[in-house]
């Protein structure tokens, strides 16, 4: 942006500056911030917090929510479950019948009854460790809330199921 050489002043007369905005992002650090962002943080808290019981309901629920996810993923022939049992939402499984990839582009596809599911794909490098020790590759991650009802668990699970039958 071109220097700006001449501010008008509220005297008569004008007053010479040499003015150049700052290169990238910290230009707008000092005065400018999302108001919209701050507000819905504020009301989420809020709503975390007193009508969703708390951050411990939040985390039992996610728990309950979690650990059906991984007993009806179990009941599927052919998944397998990484880190069965743990306490969070995050599910991690992998399938022979397709590759995480390919599985994750199916579930985003609507069913019939516009269904959409997204899950993330975890590649190998990202847990090095445990790849190395599982040998395993990529793998399939999906994701619960404690907004995740146990009807949209099924309907996941139902999905997935409907997916591996037309791979085989």
């Amino acid at each position: 942006c071109a220097p700006i050489r001449s501010i008008p002043s509220k005297v008569s007369s004008s007053i010479d500056v040499e003015y150049s905005f700052q290169e990238g992002a910290k230009r707008f650090e000092f005065w400018e911030s999302s108001a919209a962002a701050k507000l819905g943080f504020g009301e989420a808290v809020r709503f975390a917090m007193n009508d969703a019981g708390g951050v411990n309901a939040i985390a039992e629920k996610i728990h309950s929510i979690g650990l059906k996810l991984q007993k009806q993923l179990q009941a599927i022939e052919g998944i397998e479950i990484y880190y069965p049992g743990t306490r969070s939402g995050i599910i991690t499984f992998r399938t022979s019948q397709l590759e995480p990839e390919k599985l994750k582009e199916h579930l985003w596809e609507a069913d019939n009854f516009g269904n959409q599911f997204e899950v993330s794909v975890v590649p190998a490098t990202s847990t090095p460790l445990d790849a190395a020790r599982t040998k395993v590759r990529n793998l399939v991650r999906a994701s619960v809330s404690y907004t995740t009802t146990q009807r949209e668990v099924l309907k996941f699970c139902e999905r997935l199921q409907q997916i591996l039958g037309e791979t085989v």
